[in-house]
């Protein structure tokens, strides 16, 4: 662990490295179906009020996905064919330009 003992030959540099990726996947594997069992487990006792909500909310996601909605252009009250141009807040002083910020 501190750096003392190593393995200095290629089968045993090998060895170390097959051994690290096999208990990384040994402890991280044993989480994921603790985890997913712990979800099912609170899911039997989450009132069925917010189960409707969660499946509306996802649906409506979904659905969202599926055909997302066109943003709707705004008509000026002086002219029916014009679109109105989006406002932007103004800046109270204008940055430099690019050039001066380099010297």
């Amino acid at each position: 662990g501190y750096g003392d003992m190593y393995p200095e030959t290629w089968v045993g540099k090998i060895v170390a490295s097959v051994l690290v990726f096999v208990s990384m996947v040994y402890l991280a594997l044993p989480m994921t179906i603790i985890v997913s069992k712990l979800n099912k487990a609170f899911e039997k006792f989450k009132p069925e009020s917010e189960k409707r909500e969660q499946e509306a909310a996802m649906r409506e996601a979904s659905k969202q996905r599926m055909h997302p909605q066109q943003p709707q252009q705004q008509k000026t009250e002086n002219c029916s064919n014009s679109v109105r141009a989006p406002s932007y807040t103004k800046l109270e002083k204008i940055p430099p330009p690019v050039s001066e910020l380099n010297t």
